[in-house]
């Protein structure tokens, strides 16, 4: 603003660099951590002029910081606020066992506080009609029309490339369509963004769980929380709670999903399988009507995914979720679903009960080879009833 015009001398290469060490320096992950390192990088040479020496001797201080200290200049003042504010510091979490079967809390309630959209059980809940979408001469979405009714469970099944992953983009707003609508509690909410359409209660999961690996359990289903309850500034920035309201609600959905045991613990030391969990909790606080749930399963052991299948059919009844599976493991998908849809190159090439889809020929022909006994050869799943 300052600057009568605008040329590349303005905007020197090691403002960037400042700007990445002032983030790294004062603590990644906190909100006061570029703060304190924008005034111990900008602010002390400022007020405490150096020579070369004293330069030298900062840098070695840098370098030494994000190696032994990772948190950062907020990790090494952290103690001292808990002291001078009379925090007790939260006992590291004992268990070290990554592969733990976690599940549904008995009794557990968990009460909505954003209103949920008006849609009788039985009714279409969520739509496509005619939906598109390519990529250059690739058509990967190829006039699929469809439709979920509340309190359903619908499997999306196919092989790679079939279209299922893009297809759940369109639905969600990740990416737009190129022609046809997507309809959702009797709403046209093609225009609509991801953000928009996850306000409404319809949300997605991702293959990968993308959670902040450095927050605990707790940390990062306050952070899926602030759509309801906002955090105030200040007291997030000194490390205050705040926010009692999302703290206790965090709690409701730990114990809902039984976290407690992982409560405290840093996401990024979790098994896979209990990260989909947390991913799941997170889901949850947005307060959905629809999840869309891409490849649930997907890189945890057989175990944990028996376990997850009985937590997914446990919050359906719940909550009264509506719930659309991708997913390629077939007896799992064939275990939650009251419908599933078979999808090949785009297109809807069967839709129908388990049972039906099981014994398609087209469908067997395309992704479950020419034997239908292909069909168990993703691993036994213990039977149970449907959600």
């Amino acid at each position: 603003y300052a600057l009568a015009h605008i040329d590349a001398a303005a905007f020197p290469v090691g403002l960037s660099f400042d700007a990445a060490a002032m983030a790294v320096i004062g603590g990644l992950g906190l909100l006061a951590g570029p703060v304190l390192g924008a005034l111990y990088i900008a602010g002390l040479p400022r007020y405490l002029p150096l020579d070369n020496a004293g330069l030298m001797a900062t840098a070695l201080g840098w370098l030494l910081l994000v190696l032994y200290i990772p948190g950062g200049i907020a990790q090494l003042l952290r103690p001292i606020r808990d002291r001078i504010l009379r925090i007790d510091p939260q006992p590291p979490a004992e268990d070290t066992d990554e592969d733990v079967e976690v599940g549904l809390a008995a009794g557990a309630v968990l009460e909505r506080t954003l209103p949920a959209p008006a849609v009788a059980p039985g009714d279409v809940v969520l739509a496509t009609t005619n939906l598109r979408k390519h990529f250059g001469g690739v058509v990967a979405v190829d006039d699929v029309s469809l439709e979920v009714r509340a309190g359903e469970t619908l499997g999306l099944i196919g092989p790679n490339g079939a279209g299922k992953t893009t297809l759940f983009e369109v639905i969600g707003g990740f990416i737009p369509a190129d022609a046809g609508t997507v309809t959702y509690a009797g709403r046209d909410v093609t225009a609509l963004g991801a953000e928009a359409r996850a306000g409404l209660g319809l949300v997605r999961s991702f293959q990968d769980a993308a959670l902040f690996p450095t927050l605990s359990v707790h940390e990062v289903i306050q952070v899926a929380l602030e759509r309801a309850e906002p955090t105030r500034f200040l007291p997030s920035v000194l490390g205050l709670s705040g926010g009692e309201k999302n703290a206790a609600r965090a709690d409701a959905l730990i114990e809902l999903m039984g976290l407690e045991r992982f409560r405290d613990k840093a996401v990024a030391e979790l098994s896979t399988g209990t990260r989909r969990i947390a991913e799941l909790a997170c889901m949850l606080a947005l307060e959905p009507t629809v999840l869309l749930l891409d490849e649930p399963a997907a890189g945890i052991a057989q175990r944990e995914t028996e376990a997850l299948g009985d937590l997914l059919i446990g919050i359906k009844q719940l909550l009264g979720l509506t719930l659309v599976v991708v997913e390629h493991d077939i007896p799992l998908v064939m275990r939650l679903a009251d419908r599933v849809i078979a999808m090949e190159t785009g297109r809807v090439i069967a839709d129908g009960t388990p049972d039906e889809i099981r014994r398609d020929p087209e469908v067997i022909a395309s992704y479950l080879g020419d034997d239908p006994t292909a069909v168990e050869r993703s691993g036994a799943v213990k039977a149970g009833a449907r959600g």
